[in-house]
């Protein structure tokens, strides 16, 4: 009876613990993913065919992305002139 008890409490401790470590593997999924080195190229000024490439991982195209749309809103609002009434 011992040995039934033991062994559901090890079953029972098993299956709540399942669940923590499949959502630690899809966290460590996400977080590997945005780690991934992603290149890009793109046309230099000036010229039709040097291109110039830039690695960076997923993480750091997105902020170099919110960096860019912050500074572009930035500029608009500067030369934004309301309307006189």
């Amino acid at each position: 009876m011992k040995i039934l008890l033991s062994g559901l409490a090890v079953l029972s401790l098993a299956a709540t613990l399942a669940p923590a470590s499949a959502g630690q593997r899809e966290e460590g999924k996400h977080a590997a993913a945005a780690d991934k080195r992603v290149c890009k190229s793109s046309a230099r000024t000036g010229s039709l065919v040097r291109r110039t490439r830039v690695c960076l991982t997923k993480r750091e195209w997105a902020e170099t992305e919110e960096r860019s749309q912050s500074v572009g809103r930035s500029m608009q609002d500067q030369l934004f002139i309301p309307p006189s009434s």
